[in-house]
Order: structure tokens, then sequence, then C-alpha cells
């Protein structure tokens, strides 16, 4: 496995190199199977707004019915989902074709 340093606030420790370079094809492929794993997969990869958008998004996930979780989600929670998802996906360069994920016009899965 390759390793590269990384530079946290005044720590520097070392990770796997897939973990500090987003892989798009991997995560169009994660998006394509599941919403939950494409959000945890980019959180690392996050800043700022982005970093609060996908955090929020993750929880919308796991407590509302829009994923795993028992509360139903209201129309401004799915509306919410569904616009910051596409949000951050297209930030790394993921295409929506009605919906489904793309790299370059090409389907991962």
């Amino acid at each position: 496995m390759d390793l590269a340093i990384k530079y946290l606030g005044s720590l520097y420790h070392l990770e796997p190199i897939d973990f500090i370079c987003l892989n798009k094809e991997k995560l169009c492929m994660m998006y394509n199977n599941s919403d939950i794993d494409a959000l945890k997969y980019m959180l690392p990869f996050c800043e700022n707004d982005n970093k609060k958008l996908c955090e929020r998004l993750i929880e919308l996930n796991l407590e509302t019915d829009i994923g795993g979780g028992d509360k139903p989600a209201i129309w401004e929670e799915q509306k919410e989902y569904g616009d910051g998802k596409w949000k951050l996906l297209s930030f790394f360069g993921i295409e929506n074709d009605l919906g489904d994920a793309k790299v370059n016009g090409i389907f991962y899965q």
C-alpha cells in the first residue's frame, strides 16, 4: 500500500494514498450503489461549507427514511438532501444523468 504524509494542523501522519486523493470513478461507483457510502467517502475531502453540508446530509440519511433512519423526512429535508448531494457530487466532478452518477459520461457501478 502506498502511503503519503498528510498535514493536520500542527501534526503530520501517514495515510493511504487512496484516502488523500479522491477517486472520481470510485466515488461515482459508490454513489450508484449507496448514497451513505459516497457521503462518508467525500467527507474527509470536504472543507468549510461543503463539510457542514456533507455532515448534514449524513445526518439526514442516518436519521430519516431518506436512508436508514426511522423518522419520516419532510419535503424540505428531502429537497435539501437531493439538492445537497448533487451539489457535493458536482463539486467533485460527478455528473448527474437523471439521478445516475457518471464521470465523463461513463456510468460506474
